[in-house]
């Protein structure tokens, strides 16, 4: 429990680029609101999708495999999370998780949204190039 000495002096972070938009996906959703925000953000950095259990997201909803394609075309970083207490997100469990991490979304694992949120703010503030950020 006990932690080394610091090598060097206290530095604190304070530039975070809250540019951050977090979605939570619900049954029966409209995807063209998703593709409007996203074809008309100027300057998004990331999108937050909380979805269905481990990733999972509507099995008939081409339009929003669209809309992530065209927020990574952008350079935004799109970023699942899962809606449930306990347990993540892992894409690869179901087919259109499979489909959301061919198009680009990158698994949240078990994180927060607020946890998710702020690593995205902090590496926004710190690097700009999403590939880095991803």
């Amino acid at each position: 429990l006990c932690l080394p000495p610091p090598r060097g002096a206290f530095r604190v972070h304070k530039t975070l680029n809250s540019k951050v938009i977090v979605l939570k996906l619900v049954p029966g959703f409209d995807d063209s609101m998703i593709h409007a925000l996203i074809q008309h953000s100027i300057d998004l950095k990331a999108l937050v999708l909380e979805m269905y259990g481990t990733g999972n997201g509507p099995s008939r909803k081409q339009s929003l495999l669209d809309a992530i394609r065209l927020a990574k075309e952008k350079g935004m970083v799109v970023v699942a999370l899962s809606q449930c207490l306990k347990g993540g997100v892992c894409l690869s469990t179901y087919t259109m998780g499979r489909e959301f991490e061919a198009a680009g979304v990158v698994s949240g694992g078990d994180m927060t949204t607020e946890a998710c949120t702020t690593k995205l703010a902090y590496l926004f503030g710190v690097v700009q190039d999403p590939l880095e950020v991803s």
